[in-house]
Order: C-alpha cells, then structure tokens, then sequence
C-alpha cells in the first residue's frame, strides 16, 4: 500500500486533471469547458477537454452523474485552475475541484489519507457492486469506473441461464483510484436502480457475494413483515396465526 500511496504523490505533480464535483445536473460538456477557459488562459495555458460523466437512466437516457473531469495542457494550468475555481458556482452549484491522479480518480484533498484508508479484511483495489439492474451490461460498469484510472477486471457473473446473478466485481489499478470511485460513485443509479459499492472483502468471490446478497435480501423482507406486522390490527394478526 505504501508503494501505491509513492506513485499516487508522483503523480499528482504531472497530473494535468482536474476531477470536477458537485455539478449541477443541467451542466453539459460545453458550459463544463466555457466555465474554466478563463482561469486557463490566466494560466498561459488552455482547456483540452471537458467531460461531464453520465449514466443510464430509465428507458435508456444519458443522465449526469454530478461531476466530470477538465483537462488542461500543463500541470501548472491545472493547479492554477483549481486555486482560482475552488468553490466557485456553475449553474447554481458550487464546484468541488481535486487534482486527478494519473489515469482518473480524485487526489490532492487534504482528507487523502483519511480517505483512502482501507477497513481491515477488505481489498485495497477491489470493489464489490450489487443491485445491478438486469437490463445493465459489463460495458455499463466499465463507463462507471474508466474515468477513475485502468481497471484491470470488471466481471459481471452470470447464471445458468446466461442472465447475471445482479452483482458486479472491479478492479482498478491503485488504492487511491479505488476511494476516488467509492466516493464518487456513492448513490449512484444504473437504470434507475440505487447501486450499492463498496471494497470487497479480501475472501470475497461469486459464491460469498451471492449468499451475502440473499442474507441480506432475507433480512430485509423480514423487517418488512415485522414492520407490517406491528401496524396490523390485533384481531388480523391472531387470525393470521
């Protein structure tokens, strides 16, 4: 892990990316750019690309996810562009700016170290992802995590039947590229289902997640009925025994 923490720090210092949260979901990838060409310029420097991350939402539509991603021409223009927009508004939404580590992913906070602390018994660089609408695809997970860094896997295991069992798991390159994405990622929804992700536990394989999965359904139908069960009238519940 420390070995991934010397590489990330490196990074940074030739990282020409400025990871972009707190967009408004109105913000395109042309106001995204218009937003910081000026701070650029002061910079001596220009805006390469502006890109406003997105998911599927119901019926197939493109719908922002809530931040994006600046690139400039030079590390300087990048550092100078997050000194001088830090928490300025674009679209009535007061933007949180983080110099990306090389290849994606946030870095450069002062809660780095805080934030990339990894639970014991959980992996560094795997992430576990359940609740995966069945309609969704391993491409659709991979557009989820390719703007954090490189992933080296993304699997989405799949039945008998051919249909995949609703969970997914990904791997990305470093530690400090798998917290950008957890805490991105965090609420986000995939066919206007609610993702849950989190680090997988180091044991963690098809076989866990999916009795993990089934326990915690189980769990949930129960409290269901028990909350139901609380409210229901005296005379139907001794009827219901």
């Amino acid at each position: 892990d420390d070995d991934d923490d010397d590489d990330d720090a490196a990074g940074d210092a030739e990282a020409t990316r400025l990871f972009v949260k707190g967009l408004s979901f109105d913000t395109t990838d042309a106001s995204l750019r218009a937003h910081f060409l000026r701070a650029a310029a002061a910079a001596s420097g220009r805006v390469l690309a502006a890109t406003v991350a997105t998911q599927k939402g119901p019926g197939g539509a493109n719908l922002s996810r809530g931040f994006g991603f600046v690139e400039f021409d030079s590390p300087g223009a990048a550092r100078s562009a997050k000194r001088a927009m830090q928490g300025k508004e674009l679209d009535g939404r007061a933007l949180r700016l983080e110099i990306s580590s090389v290849g994606g992913g946030g870095g450069g906070g002062d809660n780095d170290k805080d934030k990339d602390k990894v639970p014991k018994g959980t992996s560094a660089t795997k992430i576990v992802v359940r609740n995966v609408a069945f309609e969704a695809t391993k491409r659709d997970i991979q557009k989820l995590f390719n703007p954090f860094g490189t992933l080296k896997s993304c699997r989405l295991p799949k039945k008998f039947d051919g249909s995949h069992r609703g969970f997914a798991f990904v791997e990305l390159s470093t530690k400090r590229e798998a917290s950008a994405a957890l805490e991105a990622l965090a609420g986000t929804h995939l066919y206007g289902r609610r993702l849950t992700i989190e680090r997988a536990a180091e044991s963690d394989d098809v076989e866990t997640i999916r009795e993990k999965t089934a326990a915690r359904f189980e769990a949930g139908e129960q409290g269901h009925a028990a909350a139901e069960g609380q409210f229901m009238p005296v005379a139907k519940r001794r009827k219901n025994r």
